[in-house]
């Protein structure tokens, strides 16, 4: 019986050893992320960012060492799923470090799942009703669903940036109502957010799983999959934070690997996921060009329109169900994404940079990173 190819005991070993460096890492990650409850000044920012540049220097290092491996080993791609699934059940039941979002999905899900279009009222009507001289009777209803208990009531008060209605697309809702209804109620905060995140989980999990399949598909390594699976962004984004993309990023891994499947049935099926990753978050959209040109190729441009109809019908729920009137106008589907796209200045340090080199400056002295003053 052939023995493994050469090269791939020394991979194993470096896999090995690669990955419980990286887990100790993730240990001492989700120890320090104690530290990072909601409200505290005092953070352990720098030791934080130490481990994830240890364990980033450990995952390139055993990405060279698999993408040398041309061989489709599976006691390779057995050590790079146990360590995929140990990092992220370590990284789990952490505190999210530096993150707020999940509090804005733990509402939405118990708006959906009490019944009310998350897209109508922002969680600031919720709390303070009174700015209606006669609140709608939903709008009483949702300020009751907020008093359902501590954790509920927690939640609410924590919502980043109340004063806007949601910005997250159907698909994401439907993820966040699942996670809601798989939660008690009254049970503690910290379960509500593992809830959550162990669902969010499942398709970042799914994605490493369906990665590993296109490659086997397009004659690689699965192995290969390492480049998602042990990634260092993608373990503090999903297992530590609880974002959404793992969404979006499934349907879209899913929707490639359908496609390259090569029938026609099965092209509709990953247009039609490309779509639910619309639905999620918008971004996947952008593969449009792309999957429209392939699906040109292959004859079949007219399946192309299974995902605007996908996307149409993830949103017509919500539209029929928005309030009439003018008063009510920008409480729809896409309000909170407007306001956030059109009125939103302090997203992240690049913005800050690009922004206010090219404004008038306001502030006397100017901040530091003001290079270019308009006159």
């Amino acid at each position: 019986m052939a023995g493994p190819p050469p090269g791939t005991d020394r991979t194993r070993l470096l896999l090995w050893a690669l990955g419980g460096a990286q887990l100790a890492a993730y240990f001492g990650v989700a120890a320090l992320s104690t530290q990072f409850e909601y409200g505290r000044e005092e953070r352990p920012v720098l030791a934080v960012v130490g481990l994830f540049v240890a364990a980033t220097a450990c995952y390139f290092a055993a990405l060279a060492g698999v993408l040398r491996t041309r061989s489709d080993d599976r006691g390779v791609l057995r050590i790079v799923l146990l360590f995929a699934v140990v990092d992220r059940l370590v990284l789990l039941p952490s505190q999210p470090i530096l993150e707020v979002d999940f509090y804005r999905y733990l509402w939405d899900g118990r708006v959906m799942l009490n019944g009310f279009n998350p897209y109508r009222f922002s969680p600031w009507q919720v709390r303070d009703p009174d700015v209606y001289d006669d609140p709608p009777a939903d709008l009483l209803a949702l300020g009751e669903v907020g008093q359902q208990s501590a954790a509920v009531q927690t939640v609410l008060q924590r919502v980043h940036y109340p004063e806007a209605p949601t910005v997250y697309p159907p698909a994401a809702q439907l993820v966040f109502t699942a996670a809601a209804a798989l939660t008690p109620v009254a049970a503690p905060l910290d379960v509500h957010i593992w809830t959550l995140k162990a669902l969010l989980l499942v398709f970042d999990l799914g994605t490493v799983a369906v990665l590993a399949a296109l490659l086997r598909r397009l004659a690689l390594p699965a192995a290969w999959c390492l480049a998602y699976a042990w990634c260092p962004l993608v373990l503090k984004e999903v297992a530590n934070s609880g974002h959404l993309d793992s969404i979006a990023v499934f349907c879209t891994t899913a929707a490639l690997y359908l496609l390259v499947r090569g029938s026609v049935a099965t092209a509709g099926l990953g247009t039609a996921c490309l779509g639910v990753g619309v639905l999620a978050k918008s971004y996947p959209v952008i593969l449009v060009p792309v999957v429209g040109a392939y699906l040109l190729s292959r004859r079949a441009a007219a399946v192309l329109l299974v995902l605007p109809a996908v996307v149409l019908a993830g949103y017509l729920p919500f539209l029929a169900s928005a309030p009439e009137g003018s008063a009510a106008a920008a409480h729809h589907p896409g309000s909170g994404l407007k306001r956030f796209l059109t009125e939103w200045e302090t997203n992240d340090f690049l913005f800050m940079l690009v922004y206010h080199n090219l404004s008038a400056p306001q502030e006397v002295p100017a901040p530091w990173y003001v290079v270019v003053l308009a006159g």
